[in-house]
């Protein structure tokens, strides 16, 4: 007796073991820009990218336009089992992220935004143990950074000189544009995502 049920725990063992596992991951991915935004599409190529490569291992599952997660919950989202993957805005979260924040910032001081991504994005994730540390009490790894192209300013009068800023409202997307405004006399106004 004893002899036969070691030999039907051995022969489900190897039976089991013989049938194929499912190797498919389903991995969520929350985008709050716009389906047609550059780092939707990014995120939708990087998914058939990987899909294609590692097939049968992965099935991603995308929601851009803030349908999954808006800006402001992303940093919550993926610790929390909502989402995988996020875009996430540091410039909402100088607090809960002052590291990573303050590396998102200092890419304004270069002239080439693609340069800048690389050498920021490069610098969190690899060399800047306070930023990790960061994400990881988020519950994320940071995987890449954002880049914006070059800022135009858009006026109802010409702004050629320093003084030409003084006093003027100037719709801004966070705090880095703040101070920069602020420290050429302009107003900064901020605009709510929500």
């Amino acid at each position: 007796m004893r002899l036969t049920k070691i030999l039907t725990i051995l022969a489900t063992g190897a039976v089991l073991s013989a049938t194929p596992a499912l190797a498919e991951k389903r991995v969520t991915v929350s985008n709050w820009t716009s389906p047609n935004h550059a780092t939707s599409r990014g995120h939708a190529a990087f998914a058939d990218m990987t899909e294609a490569e590692f097939q049968d291992a992965f099935d991603f599952k995308l929601f851009a336009g803030g349908a999954l997660l808006g800006a402001k919950p992303t940093l919550s989202g993926p610790r929390d089992g909502v989402a995988d993957v996020g875009l996430l805005a540091l410039t909402y979260f100088r607090s809960e992220m002052p590291y990573a924040q303050l590396v998102a910032d200092m890419a304004l001081l270069g002239e080439d935004h693609y340069a800048m991504l690389g050498a920021t994005s490069e610098f969190v994730m690899l060399h800047c143990q306070p930023c990790k540390d960061e994400f990881a009490a988020n519950g994320m790894v940071a995987l890449s950074g954002i880049s914006t192209a070059p800022y135009v300013l858009l006026t109802t009068q010409p702004i050629v000189t320093i003084e030409d800023m003084q006093g003027v409202k100037l719709r801004t997307g966070g705090s880095v544009w703040d101070r920069w405004a602020t420290r050429l006399g302009a107003e900064p106004v901020n605009v709510p995502t929500s």
